[in-house]
């Protein structure tokens, strides 16, 4: 960008960067300065669908319908990451596999994009994988090696099975997520692995962060013990806490973000 500030790639990439990092402000600065940038308002509720923890004033209201009008034509496959990150994989699955197949602008890189780490737990995207980047489809040189995204894995793939057997065991029998102060240190040391081993763990076999997955497992279980009338003299935020949340704007940020409504309206719903 210092040598072409109106490289339109490096612009897109940017706003990416800005996201993964998460540094609204600058994002927010960048967007509103830069008349080149993509899809400013996607990219801001994309912060906040990525970012839930962060408290920032985005309305993601529109979110749906960004995602039904959006027509094409933009470098990098914004529709695509509100998918994903509005946890519609399927959905999202179907968007990549039609895209790969008519070699639709940055789709070609989706094995290395990190906003599409959710889908790589998926047997689809796996298959897409192998379809996709099939060695007989390279030309024959020996100057040319290729190194599998396998190489690079913490941990033995019969190891890692392993580990995420007892961490299943552990999350839905002994309930570790309801420890309120539970962190990724913590919860490496109940494995016996290193928080980079279980990091890598969570990211690349079932494609959530550590906040992520923990506060999956919070939610399903306020929504069972919500849902139970014996607690019905109790309120939201007490079977919240209980669940495991320590914060009230968590709990209430990451219920939209999987529900798409509110606690309160969530449970009018499926009382019966």
């Amino acid at each position: 960008m210092s040598i072409n500030p109106d490289f339109t790639h490096p612009i897109a990439l940017k706003q990416l960067c800005l996201i993964l990092t998460k540094d609204y402000e600058k994002l927010n600065d960048f967007l509103d300065k830069n008349p080149l940038a993509e899809r400013p308002e996607e990219c801001r509720v994309l912060y906040k669908l990525v970012n839930p923890e962060d408290k920032i004033d985005v309305d993601i209201s529109r979110v749906s319908s960004m995602i039904k009008e959006d027509s094409g034509g933009a470098l990098f496959p914004w529709q695509l990451f509100l998918l994903v990150h509005l946890d519609k994989h399927e959905m999202a699955l179907d968007f990549l596999e039609e895209n790969i197949k008519k070699h639709t602008g940055q789709i070609i890189n989706f094995m290395n994009i990190p906003l599409l780490k959710p889908l790589h737990r998926y047997e689809r995207f796996q298959k897409l994988l192998q379809t996709t980047f099939r060695t007989e489809l390279l030309p024959s040189n020996p100057e040319i090696q290729i190194t599998s995204p396998a190489t690079n894995a913490l941990m033995p793939g019969a190891e890692a099975d392993m580990v995420l057997e007892i961490l299943g065991k552990g999350m839905k029998e002994e309930k570790w997520f309801q420890n309120p102060s539970l962190s990724l240190r913590e919860l490496a040391e109940n494995l016996t692995i290193s928080s980079n081993q279980l990091s890598w763990l969570l990211n690349e076999r079932i494609g959530q962060n550590f906040n992520e997955y923990i506060n999956s497992f919070r939610l399903e279980n306020f929504k069972e013990i919500a849902l139970n009338p014996a607690n019905s003299h109790l309120t939201l935020l007490s079977l919240a806490y209980e669940s495991g949340f320590n914060s009230k704007t968590v709990f209430n940020t990451f219920f939209r973000k999987i529900e798409g409504m509110t606690p309160k309206a969530w449970l009018r719903s499926n009382q019966f």
